[in-house]
């Protein structure tokens, strides 16, 4: 099964390939090369987790320093978004930030209000609060990978100027 997944990796980045490589010196950016570079950090992303593959048990250092780096990287890249999209339009980027804020609160909201319901899908010993979180964290990482998608179109499609 593991080696299938990395044989299907490796075809695809193989095949997808864009005949340009990465060179953007033309001034042209082809679909294919904007496919590729997401298709880099969605093998990024299955990188983070390589660490937590090889072992069953991680230390709380491991996780201390795990979530440290990951917390590092995204206050850096959301401080630098946040500044970009300032010098675009102060209003809309505070507008974004207060939906995404608002987003997720309500999303919080609304688990919390459903606890007894969840409650009762209690799987294999995996208690609600620890459904809770995973629930969370596998949705705000899904609208996080779809947030970055977005990212990368706009940082290819955008007005050139900056």
């Amino acid at each position: 099964r593991g080696l299938g997944g990395l044989a299907a990796v490796v075809a695809i980045s193989f095949l997808t390939y864009p005949n340009e490589g990465f060179d953007l010196s033309h001034g042209q950016v082809t679909t294919w090369q904007v496919w590729y570079y997401a298709w880099c950090t969605a093998l990024s992303t299955g990188l983070g987790a390589v660490p937590f593959w090889c072992t069953r048990n991680p230390s709380k250092l491991l996780l201390g320093l795990a979530n440290a780096t990951a917390a590092g990287m995204m206050i850096s890249a959301s401080v630098g978004l946040v500044v970009h999209g300032a010098k675009q339009s102060v209003l809309k980027t505070v507008g974004a930030i207060a939906f995404g804020w608002v987003f997720m609160y309500v999303a919080k909201l609304w688990l919390d209000q459903h606890e007894e319901m969840m409650e009762s899908l209690t799987t294999k010993g995996i208690k609600w609060t620890e459904w809770r979180r995973m629930i969370l964290v596998v949705f705000v990482m899904t609208l996080h990978s779809f947030a970055e998608g977005v990212g990368i179109g706009v940082s290819f499609g955008g007005s050139g100027d900056g």
